[in-house]
C-alpha cells in the first residue's frame, strides 16, 4: 500500500473515533444533567453528577449544612417510579426517604399545578408530576420552622380523580439523616379528608385539618371537622398533635344556620346548594360553650381570614342566609 494511503486512511480512522467519542460523552453529559421543575433540561441545583441519571428534580430545599431535593426516580422494571427525597451535604448523598404515592410512568417533561383550597396543602403552592398518567401522583413540599434551630420539609400528595387519596410526610435533617417524624395517609374511597398548611400570625409548625364525612359509620351521623397544631418534641425528635383551639391559639367557626335535627339541617343544605356545598353538617353539642343548635351547618378554620371570606362568600350567594363568625378557644 503506498504511503500516502496508509496516511489517508489513519487520518480517517482518528477523525471518526474522535466524533464518536465526542457524541457519547454529550450523551453521557446529558444523562447526568436531570431536569428541574423550572426547566426539563436544566441541570440540578448544584450540577452534583452523583444525581441518578434518568431522575427528575422537582426542586430543592436548603437546610444547611444540608439541601433536600424532592425527586421522582428512575423506573423500575415493574414500571413503579419511586417518588423521593434526597438528603445531600457537601454535594454528597447521605439518606434518601420514599414517599408514600409513586408514579406509574415517567415523562422527562414536568407538569405543574397550582394548589388550591381543596388539594390538601397550602393554596398558592406549585405541585409537580412527572407522569404520562393522568390523575396520577402530584407532589407539593414546603420548608416549616418547627422550632429554635429546627427545620423540616413537609410534603402532601394526591392521586385520584373521583376518589381521590391524600398524604403527609413531616421528614426531618438530623445528624445525616431525614428522620420520618410524622405521616399520615388517607384512603380514596374513605371518608376522611385532610390537608396541612403552614401555621398562621408567625407561630412554628403546621395545622392539619381532617373532615370526617359523616354517615358512613352508624355512630356518627355529623360531618366532623377537627383541627391540630404541630408541637415538635426535640427530645424524642417527633412531632406530637394539639387539639385546637387553645387558650392561645383559637379557631374560627362559621354558623350558617341551626336547626332542631340532623335531617332538617341536611334539608336545609341541599335547599340553599350551591351556596352552602362547602359547609358541614355539625354537631352543636361538640361546642357546648357556645349555645348553638343540635344541627348547624357550618365549617372550623385557623385563620380569621379564611373564615371572613368563606361567611362574605355565602351572604353573596344567598342574600337570606344570616351567617356569623365565632371566635372559639379554649380559657
Amino acid at each position: 500500500m503506498p504511503h500516502q494511503l496508509r496516511i489517508l486512511i489513519s487520518a480517517t480512522v482518528i477523525t471518526l473515533l474522535s466524533t464518536a467519542l465526542s457524541a457519547c460523552g454529550e450523551r453521557d453529559a446529558a444523562r447526568t444533567e436531570p431536569p428541574t421543575a423550572n426547566s426539563a433540561n436544566a441541570p440540578a441545583s448544584d450540577g452534583n453528577a452523583e444525581a441518578a441519571p434518568d431522575a427528575v428534580v422537582f426542586s430543592s430545599f436548603a437546610v444547611p449544612p444540608y439541601e433536600l431535593r424532592l425527586v421522582a426516580n428512575a423506573c423500575t422494571k415493574e414500571g413503579d417510579c419511586p417518588i423521593v427525597v434526597q438528603l445531600f451535604k457537601e454535594r454528597r448523598l447521605l439518606d434518601t426517604q420514599a414517599l408514600p404515592y409513586s408514579a406509574e410512568g415517567r415523562t422527562a417533561e414536568v407538569e405543574t399545578e397550582e394548589v388550591d383550597a381543596r388539594w390538601g396543602a397550602d393554596p398558592g403552592l406549585e405541585a409537580w408530576s412527572a407522569s404520562p398518567a393522568e390523575y396520577d401522583a402530584s407532589t407539593t413540599a414546603r420548608l416549616v420552622n418547627l422550632g429554635p434551630g429546627v427545620k423540616g420539609l413537609l410534603i402532601s400528595q394526591q392521586e385520584g380523580y373521583e376518589h381521590v387519596g391524600r398524604n403527609h410526610v413531616l421528614l426531618v435533617p438530623q445528624q445525616d439523616k431525614l428522620i420520618r417524624a410524622w405521616e399520615v395517609q388517607e384512603m380514596g374511597s374513605g371518608p376522611t379528608i385532610s390537608s396541612t398548611v403552614l401555621a398562621p400570625d408567625g407561630r412554628t409548625g403546621f395545622v392539619v385539618r381532617t373532615v370526617t364525612m359523616g354517615g358512613y359509620l352508624d355512630d356518627k351521623p355529623f360531618d366532623e371537622v377537627t383541627l391540630s397544631y404541630s408541637v415538635w418534641n426535640a427530645d424524642q425528635q417527633s412531632l406530637d398533635l394539639q387539639d385546637l383551639p387553645t387558650g392561645d391559639f383559637p379557631v374560627y367557626l362559621i354558623n350558617a344556620g341551626g336547626y332542631p335535627s340532623l335531617d332538617d339541617a341536611n334539608s336545609a343544605r341541599r335547599a340553599a346548594t350551591p351556596c352552602l356545598s362547602e359547609l358541614w353538617i355539625l354537631d352543636g353539642a361538640r361546642y357546648t360553650s357556645l349555645g348553638l343548635a343540635p344541627a348547624f351547618v357550618g365549617n372550623l378554620f385557623e385563620r380569621r381570614a379564611e373564615a371572613e371570606a368563606a361567611v362574605e362568600k355565602v351572604a353573596k350567594c344567598d342574600p337570606r342566609a344570616k351567617p356569623s363568625l365565632i371566635e372559639h378557644s379554649k380559657r
